[in-house]
């Protein structure tokens, strides 16, 4: 498995410049307009009582330079102890409608797959939109429009990364089964 995470370790830091680069472009290429979004990305951040002030303040500040739409973004690290605080999730989702927590490292290690998926439903039960991407701790890429002209697409590299071997049933109630099948699913949704 070491072996197999080092040499797909590089893919995805390599992965991670290519998608950066092309919201880049993305963005450039929309402009300053009436469509333009403000997207803000909190990784690390268990999202608690304590950290809330810290989210609330660097959230209005943002609002307070443009009126544009809001998405928010928890990319891994959000776990407060060992689960979500959905009660100070529910402060942050007055910004706006578009909140999505994508698991990392500490919700892996923490909750492991069954973890995962337990967070995914308490989550569905606790918001009317879909919050929690991809779903299902499973491979599965999941595209969120953002706007007309912007496709959040959301993979968990941490599910890619895991001990398969060891963990026979992670992925018991998913549709991708390989890491072969997921590599053909990515490379189709980024050519679609």
């Amino acid at each position: 498995m070491a072996n197999y995470q080092s040499l797909n370790s590089g893919f995805f830091r390599k992965l991670g410049r290519l998608c950066f680069l092309l919201c880049l472009l993305g963005i450039r290429q929309l402009g300053y307009g009436a469509d333009w979004q403000q997207i803000v990305a909190f990784g690390n951040m268990s999202i608690n009582a304590q950290t809330l002030p810290t989210i609330e303040n660097h959230l209005n500040h943002v609002t307070k330079i443009s009126d544009a739409p809001l998405v928010i973004l928890f990319v891994g690290g959000f776990l407060d102890g060992d689960s979500c605080n959905i009660k100070t999730l529910k402060a942050i989702h007055k910004f706006t409608d578009k909140i999505y927590l994508i698991p990392g490292s500490k919700e892996w290690e923490t909750l492991g797959p069954a973890g995962v998926a337990d967070l995914d439903d308490q989550l569905k039960e606790a918001f009317e939109n879909d919050v929690f991407i991809p779903d299902n701790a499973c491979g599965e890429i999941e595209s969120k429009s953002i706007d007309d002209d912007i496709e959040l697409l959301a993979i968990d590299s941490k599910w890619y990364l895991q001990d398969w071997e060891n963990q026979i049933d992670l992925n018991k109630n998913c549709e991708i089964q390989s890491r072969d099948q997921f590599l053909f699913e990515l490379a189709d949704e980024v050519m679609s």
